[in-house]
């Protein structure tokens, strides 16, 4: 099993994504829904079509939702502490 399973990482090529997703600023469903934070898209040139457009290449996403600041100017940084999916 281990030497199949040096086989197959040697014949992986790493893919750099050409925008900057900080760790929590992404989070999807695995479905093709994806959430991206404003500070994200922003950080990144603020081009939403360019970064739905690398989302769908990169990730599958079918349909990208970005989330808002909250309330009083706070930083929305990790979106992935306010919500997980359940099945």
């Amino acid at each position: 099993l281990l030497g199949f399973l040096r086989e197959q990482m040697s014949s992986i090529v790493p893919v750099r994504v050409p925008i900057v997703l900080n760790g929590g600023d992404f989070y999807t469903d695995g479905k093709g829904i994806g959430y991206i934070s404003t500070r994200t898209v922003l950080s990144n040139g603020g081009n939403w079509e360019d970064i739905k457009f690398i989302l769908k290449e990169y990730f599958g996403v079918e349909n990208c939702i970005i989330l808002k600041c909250l309330p009083d100017d706070i930083i929305l940084l990790y979106i992935d502490i306010f919500f997980i999916f359940l099945q």
